[in-house]
């Protein structure tokens, strides 16, 4: 979905939304809650019937591999259950019984990772209970630790709204072709949604903003220069869009 494409995007701005606000120095990529769950046709959270979000594995490891490449630190998300009764997900066990494909002695196997998606040793593993990847989890203090000051945001939920209003905050970038969701228009809603406020940037003004930052940043490895200029020629500058929740025509930092 890029920009201005929504019925509602003319409001949007005449009300002072969709501005842009820049983004940091220090990207880490964030890949949320990633398993079969999501693409295995049995499984009660399956989102393979949605073509957009059978595909966004592809993607997801593009950016994984362009983020390794350019020594971006990572985090992975899983979701996990211990108490037999699903005490331990509190009250949303009551409305989302698909839970139990993450409590621990399930035979499923559904919470098995997805080929090509697995932490490597020394990537950051944030265990979860529910949809924010912040909430009772280290994740803060792990991206505080490596001086992070940007996410670059992909992974899947039954319902976008969840994996990316819960974990989208100052200087965060969804990247909308690699993030599965089980319904079109809730996914493109919600993205839309978030470019009214977090905000948006599609990959040509993204790729912009890097060149003109590559230079000054070549002391810190390449960190987002690397990573977004490799993204870009794996996904394809017209047909992949990044979903920025901070990203703008220049950096925030001066």
């Amino acid at each position: 979905m890029g920009e201005g494409t929504h019925t509602e995007s003319l409001s949007y701005a005449s009300s002072g939304y969709s501005n842009r606000m820049g983004w940091g120095e220090r990207p880490a990529l964030l890949i949320i809650d990633v398993c079969r769950a999501y693409w295995e046709p049995s499984s009660p959270l399956n989102i393979s019937q949605n073509p957009a979000a059978n595909a966004s594995p592809d993607s997801m490891r593009r950016l994984l591999e362009a983020a390794r490449k350019a020594g971006l630190p990572t985090a992975h998300t899983k979701v996990s259950y211990s108490d037999p009764e699903m005490r331990d997900a509190g009250l949303f066990w009551l409305k989302a019984k698909p839970l139990s494909v993450w409590q621990k002695g399930d035979t499923r196997g559904l919470d098995a990772g997805l080929e090509g998606l697995q932490p490597r040793d020394g990537e950051i593993l944030v265990q979860k209970k529910y949809p924010s990847a912040f909430f009772g989890t280290t994740l803060a203090t792990d991206l505080n630790l490596r001086n992070v000051d940007t996410l670059v945001i992909c992974g899947a939920d039954g319902e976008s709204s969840f994996m990316l209003f819960r974990n989208v905050a100052d200087l965060a970038q969804v990247v909308g072709e690699a993030c599965g969701d089980r319904t079109p228009e809730i996914h493109n809603a919600n993205l839309f949604d978030l470019n009214a406020k977090p905000g948006m940037s599609n990959l040509e003004n993204l790729l912009r903003m890097t060149a003109v930052q590559a230079e000054s940043m070549r002391g810190l490895g390449g960190y987002a220069g690397g990573m977004f200029m490799a993204a870009s020629k794996v996904m394809g500058e017209e047909t992949a869009s990044v979903q920025q929740g901070a990203a703008g025509g220049e950096s925030s930092r001066k």
